[in-house]
């Protein structure tokens, strides 16, 4: 039996990589790769980095980011992304940016991670001065930077900033994507301004599990149960509800925020539904 090629492995590595559960064979993989004499390319470290990432597994990370530098791979710009995220998942946010900062290359992807990474670490001022320096550059942004970038205004108490970077996201043609439109659906939430996020999550002509998990805990958070407990009607009514719980757990995200408004009322009837759903 031939002895399966580096393209071979990486493409295993990959599938597995990007399977839920499946960091630690993984990482099997990369060693039975390495016995074999194959030498890693750059879809594999970014795939190893990507595993390391997701189990927050910092020490393997850091010893992928060696075998990285000592391959010469390091520079590239999605081995370089993957570093990003590895280091921002774990809670190394300056060792992120010394890794952004010292890439040559840089793409919207990379850019996109690092934006992620400080919104992850609660650097919210850092992310939306980082957003601006791209505008002013002349970048392309993409929804996962308004994501991103809106992400971090629904943490800031700032309406001037909110209305420049809306501003920004309709220049941008980015105002029909989903992503961004759920984004921010629950920065308005956030920010208590319920008004708003009705009058948008009308306005969102294919509604999903996010948008609609948005506005009901919106709702809920800010005082207005009667009017959440009519969203949950509406849900059941469609028949959407089975799908919205079992698909994206807004069964646990509508409890927590229950237990906040202490709403019987609404609680009660989350659990007839979830009932019904797993019944």
């Amino acid at each position: 039996m031939p002895v399966p090629s580096t393209v071979a492995w990486n493409a295993v590595i990959s599938s597995y990589a990007q399977q839920s559960g499946m960091d630690h064979e993984v990482f099997g993989f990369y060693k039975d790769m390495k016995r074999q004499g194959l030498w890693p390319s750059r879809s594999t470290f970014a795939s190893m980095l990507s595993a390391a990432a997701n189990m927050a597994a910092l020490v393997e990370g850091r010893q992928f980011h060696a075998s990285a530098v000592r391959h010469g791979l390091d520079a590239n710009v999605f081995v370089g992304s993957s570093l990003i995220n590895l280091y921002a998942k774990c809670g190394c946010i300056g060792e992120a940016r010394d890794v952004f900062d010292f890439s040559r290359e840089k793409n919207i992807v990379m850019w996109n991670a690092m934006l992620n990474g400080l919104v992850r670490n609660e650097q919210q001022e850092e992310a939306i001065q980082m957003f601006w320096y791209m505008m002013r550059l002349g970048l392309e942004a993409d929804e996962f930077t308004f994501v991103s970038v809106l992400g971090a205004c629904a943490h800031l108490d700032s309406h001037c900033l909110v209305r420049q970077v809306q501003c920004v996201t309709i220049k941008n043609c980015m105002n029909a994507s989903l992503l961004v439109a759920n984004a921010t659906l629950d920065m308005y939430s956030r920010f208590g301004a319920i008004v708003d996020a009705k009058t948008l999550f009308s306005l969102i002509p294919y509604k999903d599990s996010v948008s609609w998990n948005a506005l009901i805990v919106g709702l809920a958070h800010n005082g207005e149960e009667e009017e959440a407990i009519g969203m949950l009607c509406i849900l059941f009514v469609q028949t959407y509800v089975v799908i919205l719980i079992s698909e994206f757990n807004s069964d646990h995200s509508i409890c927590c925020s229950c237990s906040i408004t202490a709403s019987e009322q609404l609680s009660g009837l989350l659990f007839l539904f979830c009932s019904r759903a797993l019944n």
